[in-house]
């Protein structure tokens, strides 16, 4: 089930990665991207490796191809995006660590 699942999450990260063309698609994929990460119920270590991969095209190389076209709203939503992020990925890693204490106590 776990392969079934990384698969199928494998399968919309490249379908979403491939359609970023342009400025608004860029925000749009960030966007999707950071939404999905907000509603995953646990992230492994390998997911973890993955997203951060996928997270860095995001900030680096699509941001550096299409920040001269932002203006400063969508370069203010970009940081936006940024601040979601990492508020999710410290919110699963503070969920796994309190799954971990709880299991200490069992």
């Amino acid at each position: 089930m776990k392969i079934l699942r990384n698969l199928a999450c494998a399968i919309i990260a490249c379908c979403m990665f491939s359609c970023v063309y342009n400025k608004a698609s860029y925000l749009d994929s960030f966007e999707s991207f950071v939404e999905e990460i907000e509603q995953s119920e646990k992230i492994t270590e390998e997911d973890y490796k993955e997203i951060e991969v996928e997270y860095k095209k995001f900030i680096e190389d699509y941001y550096n191809e299409y920040k001269d076209e932002l203006d400063a709203e969508e370069k203010a939503k970009v940081v936006k995006l940024k601040a979601r992020f990492h508020a999710a990925v410290a919110t699963h890693s503070i969920n796994d660590a309190a799954d971990f204490v709880k299991g200490l106590f069992k």
